[in-house]
């Protein structure tokens, strides 16, 4: 078996497959998150002489950027047969190490996927916990003293990054494409903002599909922290889906995240699954929380210092 790339015209053939995966809509999107936003498409050709039909669509993975960097790569969409997965999965994973990045994660996975992954000499980066929450009975809006919520503008766009980077580790901060995706990913979406004094404290992404909702993003500044700031974005996100006919909510966090998991816990979400983030990297490649000798360039020192601008 060997690897190839799709031509442009054999791109509609995978379309049916990785639709639900990305927030794209239309089939020529597939070709632009390709060409444009460092997507790879790789699918196994069987060899020569191989009994039996080949299976349509071939075995295939998506891969897409991690963020905004270049060097990590995810697995957006795996689509192989339980014997063939070993031999994809490590042929690609191979490619893209060799190519263009020093890292591949997968997104979320269940324990038994990972154990795929782990048979291709991934292991376990990040543990997630998936939360939900009925929409019913939820408490009424208490007013905080000098805060003000508004809908995002475009105009503060680099200060909500900026804001983003002073509350999250680097391995899961957003650039700004990230952030506009994940903004206008549901059918109906909102993005909130939280001023205190006139300063950026906050913000919180939220969308609607049918009758499930999803708390995307929710971001306090450090200094911000612990003053009911990030439980009235919260609330405020969950009865503005409420308003608009879902009746759950869902959000997920890293478990070793306490304070994001104390708050959800307060609002009555509670545990529904748990998932994995596997990776595997170069010889000499850093995880997160590890010697820090590929993952620095996420620390770019020309932003140290920089402090979220006022309003």
């Amino acid at each position: 078996m060997r690897l190839l790339r799709p031509k442009p015209h054999e791109l509609r053939f995978f379309w049916p497959y990785v639709r639900g995966t990305l927030p794209l809509r239309r089939p020529g999107e597939l070709r632009r998150y390709l060409s444009r936003e460092g997507g790879d498409l790789l699918y196994l050709q069987a060899a020569k002489g191989t009994p039996g039909p080949a299976p349509f669509p071939p075995p295939f993975i998506l891969f897409g950027r991690w963020r905004n960097d270049e060097g990590i790569a995810v697995v957006q969409h795996l689509h192989a047969s339980r014997k063939e997965k070993e031999i994809l999965i490590t042929l690609a994973t191979g490619e893209k190490l060799a190519s263009d990045s020093e890292l591949v994660i997968t997104r979320p996975v269940t324990p038994f996927e990972a154990r795929d992954y782990a048979a291709c000499g991934f292991r376990e980066l990040e543990r997630i916990v998936l939360l939900e929450k009925e929409l019913n009975g939820l408490p009424s809006l208490q007013a905080l003293p000098n805060l003000e919520v508004r809908r995002f503008k475009r105009k503060w766009l680099q200060e909500v990054i900026c804001l983003d980077e002073e509350a999250f580790d680097p391995f899961w901060r957003l650039d700004a494409r990230t952030l506009l995706n994940i903004s206008r990913q549901c059918h109906r979406n909102l993005f909130l903002m939280a001023f205190v004094d006139g300063k950026m404290a906050g913000y919180a992404i939220g969308g609607v599909n049918g009758r499930s909702s999803y708390l995307q993003r929710l971001c306090v500044h450090p200094l911000y922290q612990g003053l009911g700031i990030g439980k009235a974005l919260a609330l405020q996100t969950l009865r503005w889906a409420r308003g608009r006919g879902a009746m759950e909510a869902l959000v997920n966090t890293q478990e070793g995240n306490g304070r994001a998991l104390g708050l959800y816990s307060h609002l009555g979400f509670r545990e529904m699954d748990r998932r994995v983030i596997m990776g595997k990297g170069r010889v000499g490649c850093a995880f997160p929380g590890e010697s820090p000798v590929s993952w620095a360039r996420a620390e770019d020192p020309s932003r140290g210092g920089r402090k979220c601008g006022e309003r």
